[in-house]
């Protein structure tokens, strides 16, 4: 399985990808307005921690956040004191991430099969839908699914090598991985590959790895990394522990608690769209790498281990009584090894790789037909934009099917390939930079452009009874907020936030002051008010919200 690959070839290919995918993941990365809820609240915290000199204990709006660990804080706030505070800086480290991880899958599938299909398999994660829009979506998703395929990737390269210092290095970066998997979103960082690890052993008998992995010195690895927060951040406050260990990792995951309820096949549909078009090729993939009988699974046993990586993550998150569309992302580059190996496998029997170009075909004009009739489901600001930059997406994206058919049908499979993969780049570039913004309305950037300019250090702005998350990103202050607790209750109940949590009384005493108070509330919130409050000056208003002033 194992081939011999020259020096120059690997630094070529690293070079290579590396520039065309950065190009890729880059261009108009810094144009969308931060998305909401997701992006503005993970670029506050790390925005307060710069502010505040404070990288232990995460706070949004000031108040203690401990939903998550702080390595993707961390990361976000290094970018922001290299490159000063916007959506590219705070961005740039999702990118990175979704970067690493398409030149690890690339790694991992060249050295487990050949380089055709390192190649192949970077080109199918990185032009997957889900993947490009996560890479782009500053979420800790794309941050767990690379330092957990980095984790299981150095597992599986140096479980069958010959004792050596390299050996013990890919084991001893896998336990590390593990750690920063840990530190970015929890016990699932160390949870899902131990379970997908011990799988592979019991399935594929191959107890006497467990000799073999480090296990002592590797734990003392994975605890030097990720005990110091856990340590630091609760000798810092005493209430940590509960909220994020018993209820951010079990009760969230065993019950209702977090009231993201989705039914069991959730992640099916998910899955089908979120790994187009290369879903096309997954179930021949599969069949193809399935063991032939029960005896020789161990012939087998490195394409066991990468079906075994997907489907429990598949597996665990179905079973989630808390479920989000991202959560199945880690499964994504296992999927990717294994339809790259397969296609560079049928590369040779080019008239067995017709038929998912078809379904390629036959999917794109369902879509197309489906994207133009999304503004008349979600009024936009500019409905005539909307429709103009969606219908030729949908053109594009059936031309591009259409003609790489075309070249599948003439058995020219390399060009069908490479022309399926340059119009999903360009599809995504432009449709997550530029249809995206003109569809989702919620951001209220154009507010705090429209008042930043002649805001004052002593005027006060206010979040009326609905906590804007990109409020304090963009204003880089504090706001205050009425009548409204969500997410931020926990930390409430801790530290004094009288001064800026207040009620509906308190805020028209704020009001009716002299000082200068400006307010952001939804649309009809506003009609109702200003029909009983004639000072409330309205200012300048999106598609759902208004910026007033009190003078």
């Amino acid at each position: 399985m194992y081939q011999p690959n020259t020096r120059s070839s690997w630094q070529q290919d690293i070079l290579l990808l590396t520039i065309i995918l950065s190009i890729f993941f880059s261009v108009l990365a810094g144009t969308r307005p931060l998305a909401v809820p997701d992006e503005a609240r993970y670029s506050e915290i790390p925005r307060e921690m710069v502010a505040t000199g404070d990288y232990i204990t995460p706070r949004l709006n000031t108040i203690k956040y401990f939903e998550k660990p702080a390595l993707f804080y961390w990361l976000q706030a290094g970018s922001i004191r290299l490159f000063g505070l916007s959506e590219w800086a705070v961005r740039l480290p999702n990118l990175l991430l979704g970067l690493i991880g398409c030149l690890a899958i690339y790694a991992t599938a060249r050295v487990l099969f050949n380089r055709q299909s390192g190649w192949l398999a970077s080109m199918v994660l990185s032009t997957s839908i889900l993947y490009f829009a996560m890479a782009h979506t500053i979420t800790l998703d794309m941050a767990i699914s690379v330092f957990i395929t980095l984790c299981l990737s150095a597992f599986i390269l140096a479980v069958d090598m010959p004792d050596s210092a390299r050996r013990n290095m890919l084991l001893w970066s896998a336990y590390a991985f593990a750690a920063l998997a840990v530190l970015t979103k929890g016990l699932v960082g160390i949870l899902l590959p131990a379970a997908i690890i011990g799988s592979w052993i019991l399935l594929c008998n191959q107890w006497q790895k467990l000799r073999q992995i480090r296990l002592f010195s590797g734990a003392l690895v994975f605890l030097i990394i990720a005990a110091p927060w856990h340590i630091l951040v609760q000798h810092a406050n005493v209430e940590f522990f509960h909220f994020y260990f018993i209820e951010q990792q079990f009760l969230r995951y065993l019950t209702l608690y977090a009231k993201r309820y989705q039914p069991d096949w959730f992640f099916i549909p998910i899955l089908l769209f979120g790994f187009f078009p290369w879903v096309a090729f997954l179930f021949q993939a599969l069949r193809h790498h399935w063991p032939t009988t029960w005896k020789n699974r161990n012939e087998q046993k490195k394409p066991i281990f990468l079906m075994l990586w997907a489907g429990i993550i598949f597996l665990f998150f179905s079973l989630s009584k808390s479920k989000l569309i991202p959560y199945i992302l880690p499964a994504f580059p296992p999927l990717a090894i294994l339809v790259g190996h397969y296609i560079s496998d049928q590369l040779a029997k080019p008239l067995t790789l017709r038929k998912p170009f078809l379904a390629i075909l036959i999917c794109s004009l369902l879509i197309s037909i489906a994207l133009p009739i999304i503004p008349y489901f979600d009024q936009v600001n500019d409905t005539q934009l909307a429709l103009w930059l969606l219908g030729s997406i949908s053109i594009c994206l059936t031309a591009g099917a259409s003609i790489a058919m075309f070249y599948a049908y003439r058995a020219a499979i390399k060009t069908a390939l490479a022309i399926l993969a340059a119009t999903m780049g360009i599809l995504l570039i432009l449709a997550n930079n530029l249809a995206v913004p003109v569809i989702d309305t919620r951001s209220i950037k154009p507010l705090a452009i429209a008042l930043k300019e002649k805001l004052k250090p002593t005027d006060e702005i206010v979040a009326y009874q609905h906590y804007y998350q990109d409020l304090p990103f963009y204003f880089q202050r504090r706001i205050t907020v009425v009548n409204c607790r969500g997410e931020l209750d926990f930390g409430m109940q801790h530290q004094n936030t009288d001064q800026f949590m207040i009620d509906d009384a308190n805020f028209w005493r704020r009001w009716h002051t002299n000082n200068n108070v400006y307010a952001v509330m939804a649309i009809d919130k506003y009609e109702t008010l200003k029909k009983c409050h004639s000072d409330m000056h309205l200012l300048a208003s999106t598609k759902d919200n208004v910026l007033i002033g009190n003078k």
